[in-house]
């Protein structure tokens, strides 16, 4: 393994840090002076540890603790992984930290023995908006901001520590029935590329029209159907939280952008670009 040196990416005098970035499909091992919250936001890919290897879509929350050496990057399948990262120190929030250790002790305890704890956000994606909203405040900088940001801080922690090792219904969706459970997370994860009834049937061992009555059954509509109003979904969050080119956006769903086009607008009324221009972050 090729370790980069130490980035104190949290400055001396100040308590914590945000930013919107990513990964790319190569990149170096890093470790940070402070804490670390990284959300990803939108594709898929990989965290690997000194000790391990873990796979990761958007959704998933990860708190890593100071100096532990770790890198992020993207699956084959995406160029790029879109992740929302927030460095901080413990005494950003000093005098709450101890409502974690009497709440959330063996969460905790987790982080800090194994260094690394890893959940998914829930199905209302409340980490994320809290994430966003920080991530806005960040940028702007407006009286009072650094108390926002602690205030946010904690909020996403308490969520975070809440959904550690928790198996409830809104982690996912949930159809009662595990083939499709796992078609779904399938999907979820490689949304953005060519997938298609046979292949989705083909991994999970069955006749693709024995999968698409399943499928339909349990969760209304065609794996298609779904396909597509995910795509949708996933595009709609990045024209409001982030400033990724339009073009940019379209040539990530393996589709025509005017197939897209048409479709966005089926499902929104609006073109992408009016959608952008009325519900931006900014």
């Amino acid at each position: 393994m090729e370790f980069c040196d130490d980035m104190n990416v949290v400055a001396k005098g100040d308590m914590l840090y945000i930013e919107h970035t990513g990964a790319f499909q190569f990149s170096n091992f890093v470790s940070h002076n402070s804490l670390m919250i990284a959300y990803i936001s939108n594709g898929n890919g990989f965290l690997e540890t000194e000790n391990e290897k873990l796979p990761v879509a958007e959704g998933d929350i990860i708190v890593l603790n100071s100096g532990m050496r770790h890198r992020f990057y993207a699956g084959e399948s995406n160029l790029y992984m879109g992740i929302y990262y927030c460095y901080f120190f413990k005494e950003a929030i000093d005098s709450l930290w101890k409502v974690f250790y009497e709440e959330f002790g063996q969460a905790v305890s987790f982080l800090h023995d194994r260094g690394v704890v890893y959940v998914r956000d829930n199905k209302s994606k409340e980490v994320r908006n809290v994430f966003v909203k920080m991530i806005d405040e960040y940028r702007r900088h407006r009286q009072g901001y650094y108390h926002v940001l602690t205030n946010y801080l904690f909020i996403m922690l308490v969520m975070i520590f809440r959904n550690y090792n928790k198996n409830d219904e809104e982690n996912g969706v949930k159809s009662q029935n595990q083939l499709v459970d796992a078609t779904v997370q399938y999907i979820n994860a490689y949304v953005y590329d060519s997938i298609k009834l046979s292949k989705l049937a083909q991994i999970r061992h069955i006749s693709p029209s024995y999968l698409c009555r399943l499928f339909k059954k349990h969760m209304g509509m065609t794996t298609t159907e779904y396909i597509n109003k995910l795509k949708i979904e996933k595009i709609k969050d990045m024209l409001k939280n982030t400033d990724r080119p339009i073009n940019s956006i379209l040539e990530l769903t393996n589709n025509s952008p005017e197939h897209i086009k048409r479709l966005f607008k089926k499902y929104t009324g609006m073109t992408l670009a009016e959608y952008r221009q009325k519900y931006h972050y900014n």
